[in-house]
């Protein structure tokens, strides 16, 4: 099971709409600012330094190719900047399905709000070649 939640682009107002995999759709007012996806997701954006469209991911999407940014632009091998919440990690793998190479963030404890790339060129996948990915969250019972 995933969510993602369309954030529109940063610094601008709009809907947000959270799709769950059984294809139903919640629509939520939300401003949309960097980091502003909560503490269990993850912030994927289109551009370098967290600019552009972005998304709110929580949970495993094995291909991106299913999925368009809120302005209609394909999600697949389009995502430059990440953000990533305490507690929470993301992997993201070049091909679909969880195959090729792959990098990964974590975030443990409370030793920080975020941990970010706000360029992915420096990375295995690279800049513009996430084609899956995987997130998660743990959290103190």
């Amino acid at each position: 099971m995933f969510q993602v939640m369309r954030m529109g682009a940063v610094a601008s107002i709009g809907a947000t709409l959270a799709l769950a995999s059984a294809g139903t759709a919640h629509a939520v007012e939300s401003s949309a600012a960097p980091a502003i996806c909560g503490i269990n997701r993850v912030a994927v954006y289109q551009k370098t330094n967290f600019r552009g469209q972005y998304l709110c991911i929580a949970g495993n999407i094995k291909k991106l190719a299913d999925f368009r940014w809120p302005n209609g632009a394909k999600l697949n091998d389009s995502i430059s900047s990440i953000q990533v919440p305490s507690r929470c990690w993301v992997t993201l793998y070049r091909y679909k399905n969880y195959k090729g190479d792959k990098s990964t963030w974590k975030r443990t404890g409370n030793s920080g709000p975020l941990r970010e790339d706000r360029n992915l060129s420096n990375n295995k996948v690279g800049d513009n070649r996430t084609s899956s990915l995987k997130s998660g969250c743990t959290f103190d019972a």
